[in-house]
């Protein structure tokens, strides 16, 4: 495998499940999603939303974004 191939390999995708379903909403439900994240709407109930609209999610996935421990990028870049 060459250089070029090994880089154009690498995913750059977050690693937290909240961080990419971020990425890939639409602007107004990325907008919502935050104001949800950091607002009284419990971690469950953003989860159970989540999971009906088809994003596969699980309570503590949102529960460690919301309190900034997701992996994010990676371990050295946090959200």
């Amino acid at each position: 495998m060459s250089l070029a191939d090994r880089f154009a390999a690498v995913d750059l995708l977050p690693k937290c499940s909240v961080c990419r379903m971020l990425v890939v909403m639409s602007s107004e439900d990325r907008e919502a999603l935050l104001r949800a994240l950091d607002g009284p709407i419990s971690s469950a109930e953003i989860t159970r939303i989540l999971k009906d609209e088809g994003f596969p999610v699980l309570s503590g996935s949102v529960k460690r974004h919301r309190r900034k421990e997701c992996l994010g990028y990676g371990p050295s870049e946090k959200p």
